[in-house]
Formats: C-alpha cells, sequence, structure tokens
C-alpha cells in the first residue's frame, strides 16, 4: 500500500473503507461478483478468450459496491475515429469503467436535481445575514463518500514497464514470451558500469525484496524517484529481488541476465524514444505514449498517460466540471494479475507528474492508495467460488483477447461494444438512438 497524501484525504473516523479488513481483497471478490451477475453478451468465449476487467467501486462509511464495470482491450485507430462523437475510440477496460462511471455521476446529479436519493448534495454558503444559502446547479459528495478504482491487469504504457525479476503477480511464471531471444538479452551491469555515458550515477539500484506470500504490496513514496527516466535504473537494480526469488520458473533471459516487461504504446512524436536496445534498455520510462494499433496508428493516450491525468485533474471530465464543485478523485487503486509491480505504477501514476507539480507548485497532484494482488495469493483465498470468472479476466498466454468490450454502470443495463459501437449496430451509417452507445460522446 502507497501512503495517501494527507492533505486532500477525509478525516477517517470509526466506520470507514480504512477499517475494513483485506479491503484490496473484498474489492476483487465484489468486482467479480458484478461481472458474473451481468449477461453473457460481450464475454469471451469460455477456455478460448479472456478480457481485462475494470470497475469502479462506492464506498460509504463500511459499505462498498461497484457502480461501474467495463471490459474490453481494442482501441480505434485514427482514421476509424468520428468527430460526431458516436464511436468510442479507446475501449481498453479503464477507460471504458471510467466513461461509465461518468454516467454514473450523471444519474446521481439528476437524483440530486430532482431532490431524490443521491450522493450528491448541493453546494451550500453562508450569506451575510448569516443564512445558509445554496449555489445554484452545483453540487458536492456526501460527507464519508469516496470512490475506488479495480484493474484485473497493468495499464497500458509507463506502468507496465518493469524489470521481470521483481515481477509481483505470479510465483508460478505465468508471463507472456518475450519478443526477444534469450540470446540477444544483455547481462545485468557491475556496480561500476553505467547504463549511458550521460549518466554519472552507479547502475545498480536496491530494491526491497517483497514476499510472494504477501498480498498486500507496501512501497515507501520516499523512496521512489520519480525522475528514473531516460534511464532505467530501478529495472536494472532488481538483482537480490530476483535472487530472493529463487521459486520462480520463468526466466526471461540466460542465467544473471535480465529483461524487461515491455509495452505496445508508443512514445508520442517529439519526446524522448524508446532506444530498443537488449535487455532492460528496451524502452525509456516517464514518457507520454499512445496506444498500439495494429496498422492503423491510434491518437488514445495509453491507459497509464490517463489515469495520471486523473489524479490530477480528478475523474469527473470537463463538463461534469460544471456542475460538481470539487473534483472527484479515486482514493485507491487495486491491482491483480500474473504481472505487477507497485513500483512502476506509482511512478507512472504518481510518481512522474508529482516532481513537475513539486517543481513549478502550479497544480495539485492526489495520491491515492495502491494495492498489488498477486493472482496466485487471489485465486487461493477469498474468490475460490469465483475461479471461472477469474479466469476469464485474468491474462493467459494460451488464449486470444476477446473482440468485444462490455460497458455497464448502475441505472442502466449492460452493454457490448464491438469497434466502438454497439453490437450488432450497422456501421455504415450514424447509429440512432436505439443503437448508440450510452458512453459515446454524444451521451455524455
Amino acid at each position: 500500500m502507497l501512503p495517501a497524501c494527507m492533505a486532500t484525504s477525509m478525516s477517517q473516523g470509526a466506520g470507514s473503507w480504512r477499517d475494513l479488513p483485506n479491503f484490496p481483497e473484498l474489492v476483487a471478490e465484489a468486482s467479480l461478483r458484478k461481472y458474473k451477475e451481468l449477461p453473457k453478451r460481450g464475454k469471451p468465449k469460455r477456455d478460448e478468450e479472456w478480457t481485462p476487467l475494470a470497475t469502479v467501486l462506492c464506498s460509504e462509511g463500511m459499505n462498498v459496491e461497484v457502480v461501474a464495470l467495463g471490459t474490453g482491450s481494442k482501441c480505434i485507430g485514427q482514421s476509424k475515429m468520428n468527430k460526431e462523437g458516436w464511436i468510442v475510440n479507446d475501449s481498453h477496460a479503464e477507460i471504458v469503467a471510467r466513461r461509465a462511471f461518468l454516467r454514473y455521476l450523471v444519474y446521481q446529479l439528476k437524483l440530486a436535481v430532482q431532490s431524490e436519493s443521491s450522493i450528491f448534495v448541493p453546494v451550500s454558503t453562508n450569506g451575510c445575514d448569516g443564512r445558509s444559502n445554496e449555489l445554484p446547479n452545483m453540487y458536492i459528495l456526501k460527507p464519508g463518500v469516496v470512490f475506488h478504482f479495480f484493474t484485473s491487469q497493468m495499464p497500458c504504457g509507463d506502468a507496465s514497464i518493469f524489470s521481470l525479476s521483481c515481477n509481483e503477480g505470479s510465483i508460478k511464471g505465468n508471463v507472456r514470451k518475450r519478443q526477444q531471444a534469450a540470446s540477444t538479452c544483455e547481462p545485468i551491469a557491475s556496480k561500476r558500469n553505467k547504463i549511458s555515458p550521460d549518466s554519472d550515477q552507479d547502475t545498480e539500484f536496491v530494491h526491497k525484496s517483497v514476499a510472494t506470500s504477501i498480498v498486500l504490496t507496501t512501497v515507501q513514496t520516499e523512496s521512489v524517484c520519480a525522475c528514473e527516466h531516460p534511464h532505467l535504473r530501478d529495472l536494472v537494480a532488481c538483482k537480490s529481488h530476483a535472487d530472493s526469488q529463487s521459486s520462480t520458473e520463468f526466466k526471461p533471459c540466460r542465467d544473471g541476465d535480465l529483461d524487461v516487461h515491455r509495452t505496445g504504446a508508443k512514445c508520442v512524436s517529439g519526446g524522448l524514444q524508446d532506444p530498443k536496445l537488449p535487455g532492460v534498455r528496451y524502452h525509456t520510462v516517464g514518457t507520454l505514449r499512445t496506444k498500439p494499433g495494429r496498422g492503423d496508428p491510434t491518437l488514445s493516450m495509453s491507459c497509464s498517460d490517463k489515469m495520471m491525468r486523473w489524479n490530477v485533474l480528478g475523474c469527473q471530465g470537463a463538463l461534469l466540471a460544471h456542475f460538481i464543485a470539487h473534483p472527484v478523485y479515486f482514493e485507491s487503486f487495486t491491482f491483480s494479475g500474473p504481472l505487477l509491480n507497485s513500483r512502476s505504477i506509482y511512478r507512472a501514476l504518481i510518481g512522474r507528474i508529482k516532481s513537475t507539480a513539486t517543481s513549478t507548485k502550479e497544480c495539485h497532484i492526489h495520491c491515492p492508495e495502491i494495492f498489488c494482488l498477486s493472482s496466485d495469493t487471489l485465486s487461493a483465498t477469498s474468490i475460490s467460488g469465483l475461479m471461472e470468472v477469474f479466469n476469464e479476466v485474468t491474462y493467459s498466454e494460451i488464449k486470444k483477447l476477446a473482440p468485444a468490450a462490455i460497458c455497464w454502470y448502475v441505472g442502466h443495463d449492460s452493454e457490448a461494444i464491438v469497434q466502438g459501437m454497439r453490437q450488432g449496430a450497422n456501421t455504415r451509417r450514424d447509429p440512432c438512438r436505439k443503437t448508440r452507445l450510452a458512453i459515446q460522446c454524444l451521451n455524455l
């Protein structure tokens, strides 16, 4: 668990989500159960496909429930983008879940406007006469209402770049085969060597080992350097951690070598680019990236970049900012899967922007708590009755990704998304009201 910035956290009394035992496992279990309840439409074919899962959960006191859900892994190329807003360009699970969450916020605002039970209350101020006056069309969250984010995989982009020897997700070695032959991997740099002539620091970096039997991974905020790019100093130095994980079956390189888990997201033009050198020097960390596309390149930013933005601007979007007085932040992020690294997650979501914000003092950075759940430990504990669902939303190298995505939120039925449109819609013409997706720009 990463320490939260106390400047933005609410005062926690008795009966908050922080008092719940095994909170990350409860989040994962609730997410899987909600996914199981949804209709079959849009879900992967059994034993043949899998799909990433992401959810948004709302907690009020010690009550936690799923309010929005998304699955998917596809993204529309730039040639197929639509200016009118009736195509969903980015159908990655994390983004679909967040867009579904926006619809949930709109739904709750409507309830508040109609003076019905809602998570929002009108903003009130004290006038000159001492009376409380409500500001028109402005609302805030009720005290004690906070939101949490869960995803069954690492977000694409910067968060997915880490040394495979530091993988905290699985002790069984369920890891995608490297794109590069083991014989091309460079041996680990010695203590005296440097990653590049531009750096005057030793390449060895001591990474605190994390016991694989512990579900909750703790990383101290102050131990993470947010200025690690353009060189992967934190990737090379997991030697001591790799030695402690002697039970790990997967060895990406020959003995003594290290390789990096790679992302298909491409560095944006005009910025630092990936050197694509062997081993841990393949990627540049900390840079902005666009999502990968087969053939037709995409213009969608990576999930890591979008989630980092949520920690600065909030996740409510520009439109709802006209009605919600304060940014809506996620108080925690929970990640599960066979590929995890809490250090790279912190760097991507918080660390790389925190140093910039500190130096310029121009923006506030929200620091949520971050939980990492090992697939092996998770599958052996609280979700023993949800293994079939767990396997549908967990990476498998013997399965292919499902072509469809699913969107659901409280107050609305689930929808299946294919190529950015509702499944079954006529792709040759603009969709009518009945075939539009709830999360299309036209509806947001």
